[in-house]
C-alpha cells in the first residue's frame, strides 16, 4: 500500500535545501522500505513516498536536515528497536503472557493448542491514553464543548477507535519490565513468532515526548488519523519496545497462526512447577523449550535451555543467543 506522509517545516527549515545526491536509498532500504518517489522541497513542505507503510513515516515530529543519513541519524524518537532495524529486518517478535489466574491459563493454552492469538479492541487495552498522543481534531458538533470541557474521549473518535482490534508483542524476550508486568513476574511464559507470514504485518510503534494536533480531513479520514494515533505512543511506554498488528474488526476477535510461525516458548523462572508440567503438554515437539534465569552479576535476564542446570564446577554459565539459535 503507497503512503504519503506530509511533514511541516520550521521557518529555518525552510530555507534548506536537500540535496538528491544525499538521498541514502540503500539506508532506508535496511528498514525494509521501498522509495517510491524522490523528497521534494515546496518551501513549506516536503513528500516521501513509501512503498509501504513501515518504520519511518510514523516518526514524528522529525529533525530535518541537509541529508536523509542525518535526518536518520539525528531524529527524535531513536529506541532500540527504530536503531536495530537499520542492521536488520526484525525476523522475531515475542508474546509476554501471564498465567496467574484461570482465564490467563485458558488464553495460554488456547495459543498453543487452538493456535490463535486473541485481539483486544481499543476499550480492552491496558492504557487509558491509548492512541491519545495524537490529538486528532475534527469538525465541531452539536454537544462538543460539553465533552472538551468535561475532558473525557470524543464519543465520535470513541466509536471509530473501537471498530479496530490491536495485538501487541515487544521487540526482545529479555526484557525484565516486560516479564515483571505482562509475564506474570516471571511465573509466566514468552512465545516467539516468526514475521514471515501471519506475523508479517507487525510495525513498530513510535515514541513520542509532545503531543501531536492532527486534522483528520488533512487525510481526507478520521479513520485512517485513528489507525495511525494506535502505533503512538508516550515516551514513558519506550521500555516495551512495542510492534503491533492493527485490523478492523470483521467478527473474529482472533488471530490464527501455523505451526510453523511457533518458533520457542520460554519458561519463566519462577512458574509453578504444576503449572509448567500442565503447558507443556501443549507444546508441540517441533517448538524449541526455554527458561529464564536472572544474571545478578550480569545484571540481566538470561534465556536457557529447557532442561539446563547449571554444574557447581566453576564453569561459565550457558546462556542461549535465542535469535542466533532460532
Amino acid at each position: 500500500m503507497k503512503t504519503e506522509r506530509r511533514l511541516k517545516l520550521s521557518a529555518c527549515d525552510q530555507k534548506k535545501q536537500i540535496n538528491s545526491a544525499d538521498y541514502n536509498k540503500s539506508l532506508l532500504e535496511k528498514f525494509g522500505i521501498t522509495v517510491s518517489k524522490d523528497i521534494i522541497i515546496d518551501g513549506t513542505t516536503f513528500l516521501f513516498g513509501l512503498g509501504h507503510m513501515q518504520t519511518l513515516y510514523m516518526w514524528a515530529p522529525f529533525f530535518i536536515s541537509t541529508s536523509v543519513t542525518d535526518f536518520i541519524q539525528q531524529g527524535y524518537y531513536k529506541t532500540r528497536v527504530f536503531e536495530s532495524n537499520m542492521d536488520k529486518k526484525i525476523k522475531y517478535v515475542y508474546k509476554y503472557k501471564a498465567v496467574n489466574t484461570k482465564e490467563d491459563l485458558i488464553r495460554t493454552i488456547d495459543i498453543l493448542d487452538g493456535k490463535r492469538i486473541f485481539m483486544p479492541k481499543y476499550s480492552q487495552l491496558n492504557d487509558p491514553l491509548e492512541g491519545q498522543i495524537d490529538c486528532i481534531d475534527i469538525p465541531k458538533y452539536c454537544g462538543y464543548s460539553m465533552h472538551e470541557a468535561a475532558d473525557i474521549e470524543d464519543p465520535i473518535l470513541l466509536r471509530y477507535k473501537d471498530e479496530f482490534r490491536i495485538l501487541s508483542f515487544s521487540n526482545s524476550p529479555y526484557n525484565p519490565q516486560l516479564w515483571a508486568h505482562y509475564g506474570g513476574n516471571y511465573e509466566g511464559i514468552c512465545f516467539c513468532f516468526s514475521t514471515e507470514n501471519s506475523f508479517k504485518d507487525c510495525l513498530p510503534v513510535s515514541y513520542c515526548k509532545e503531543r501531536n494536533h492532527v486534522d483528520a480531513y488533512e487525510y481526507g479520514k478520521i479513520e485512517k488519523c485513528v489507525v495511525e494515533s494506535f502505533f503512538k505512543k508516550s515516551l514513558g511506554w519506550a521500555y516495551e519496545e512495542e510492534l503491533r498488528i492493527v485490523k478492523k474488526d470483521c467478527g473474529d476477535p482472533y488471530l490464527k497462526y501455523t505451526l510453523s510461525e511457533l518458533k520457542a516458548v520460554i519458561f519463566g523462572h519462577k512458574m509453578p512447577e504444576e503449572t509448567r508440567s500442565f503447558i507443556e503438554r501443549f507444546v508441540d515437539n517441533n517448538v524449541k523449550k526455554y527458561k529464564t534465569g536472572i544474571g545478578y552479576r550480569s545484571f540481566k535476564v538470561n534465556i536457557l535451555n529447557y532442561d539446563y542446570e547449571y554444574f557447581w564446577d566453576g564453569g561459565e554459565l550457558k546462556t542461549v543467543d535465542l535469535e542466533e539459535e532460532l
